[in-house]
């Protein structure tokens, strides 16, 4: 598709909406968690990376029009939502572990619950790129 005005630059610049945001959103998701649950801030930062999706594909569900402002405040979103999803969830899924497993503590639960957190986001960065040109078919 080709919108008028948008030209390699404007490409390059959207491309780095979601990266910049993310890191500047990643100091505050403390300070979101200061105030609200870590559980409440991961569901807040799902809700919005939903969002942020319908944004980026201008969903014809919800009536968004096909325009690059649309689409900038989807990868805006996106950023956003990334930080507080990703930030809080391992401290709180150690908290829990704990809370469940009092057994394993400190270096155990820290060795086992990063390698399993490693390896399903590394199956998952094979294997969604993968599945998504056999689903894009």
């Amino acid at each position: 598709m080709e919108y008028p005005g948008f030209d390699e630059f404007w490409v390059g610049v959207y491309f780095a909406v979601p990266s910049v945001i993310y890191v500047i959103n990643t100091p505050l998701v403390y300070f979101y968690c200061k105030f609200l649950s870590r559980r409440f801030v991961v569901f807040i930062g799902s809700a919005i990376f939903c969002l942020s999706i319908y944004l980026i594909g201008t969903s014809p569900m919800f009536g968004f029009q096909n325009n690059s402002t649309i689409i900038f405040w989807g990868l805006f979103g996106l950023g956003l939502g990334a930080a507080m999803i990703s930030i809080p969830i391992f401290p709180e899924m150690l908290s829990s572990i704990e809370q469940r497993y009092p057994e394993i503590a400190g270096d155990e639960l820290n060795n086992i619950s990063a390698g399993y957190f490693n390896s399903c986001l590394g199956m998952g960065e094979a294997l969604g790129p993968m599945s998504a040109s056999l689903l894009g078919q």
